[in-house]
């Protein structure tokens, strides 16, 4: 939102919090929303923020709704600030979280931003990060979002243990991708960042990459962007053996080129990446290449500066 519409926001709540025969039910939500506002300026106003999500908690009569949502907010407030105060975000977090009548959505959302925060202490309480992640997917009805971004925060940290965890976190990217109800875009970062779990931290176990991408690939369940992504992933995997396996790369390739539900986008990629391998095989498969290169150029405009700088350098 522009600052101005910031602005004018913050003020037209003050007018209405300070109105005469305001009910405290809707005091509560309009300072809430103030705070929110306040948290949203640029620079933000934390302080503000914080104050006026402690009056809404110092209020009486609330119900369990209210008073979570101006817990958790003064919580994020606590743990956003340019001077953290962790402990404070925890403790805040911890109260909703142990509300009996707090909304299913609101703990779930909650215990996620509770396990963003025992990761930033020093040093990170990475076994109660994770405990809470699992709490927030284990929930009954917890909404696909947060189940998503709980899935995905605990596979991130088991990528970053000391040793990493690489079979839980390929796990919880892997169990993202299969979400069909979860939106495309976050099961494509899922399956991107299992690519560099495996690429990261662990280079060398070429053959269970290959086999995590082929049960991918082959799966009937994804739609066709997916398998898709997985297949040039494997595409990239069976280039870096050593020897590479031009056959089964090329072979990838012309999978996603032929597959008849898939946007000329991906196309393209398929033709520029196969380009690539045709003009670095031995012996070098020049007319290929540049078969590979038009193909690209003349199917996609955002590959075609791409595609015609590489055609040009072969």
């Amino acid at each position: 939102r522009v600052p101005v519409r910031l602005d004018q926001a913050i003020a037209d709540y003050t007018r209405a919090i300070e109105m005469d025969g305001v009910t405290d039910r809707q005091k509560a939500d309009l300072l809430c929303k103030r705070g929110v506002e306040y948290m949203l300026q640029a620079p933000p106003d934390f302080e503000i923020a914080i104050a006026d999500f402690t009056r809404v908690i110092e209020m009486e009569d609330l119900s369990a709704d209210a008073l979570c949502l101006a817990q958790s907010r003064r919580g994020e407030a606590y743990r956003t600030c340019p001077d953290p105060d962790f402990d404070a975000a925890i403790a805040d977090f911890t109260a909703v979280i142990d509300m009996a009548d707090a909304p299913t959505e609101r703990v779930a959302y909650t215990l996620i931003c509770r396990g963003i925060a025992f990761g930033q202490l020093d040093p990170p309480e990475l076994e109660s990060e994770i405990a809470d992640y699992t709490a927030a997917i284990e929930m009954a009805d917890v909404p696909t979002g947060h189940r998503v971004k709980a899935l995905s925060n605990r596979g991130y940290t088991y990528a970053h243990l000391d040793p990493p965890d690489v079979d839980r976190a390929v796990a919880d990217y892997t169990t993202i991708v299969h979400m069909q109800d979860a939106p495309e875009l976050q099961r494509r970062i899922a399956l991107s960042s299992l690519g560099i779990v495996y690429w990261q931290l662990d280079p060398s176990d070429s053959e269970r990459k290959i086999a995590t991408y082929t049960a991918l690939a082959e799966s009937a369940e994804l739609p066709a962007v997916l398998r898709c992504q997985a297949l040039l992933a494997r595409a990239w995997v069976y280039a870096a053996l050593d020897p590479p396996d031009m056959e089964n790369q090329f072979a990838d390739y012309a999978t996603v080129i032929e597959m008849p539900d898939l946007s000329d986008e991906w196309k393209s990629t398929a033709f520029l990446r196969r380009a690539w391998a045709y003009r670095y095989s031995d012996p070098p498969e020049i007319d290929n290449a540049l078969a590979d290169y038009a193909a690209a150029i003349a199917m996609s405009d955002g590959f075609s500066a791409a595609a015609l700088s590489q055609r040009a350098g072969t």
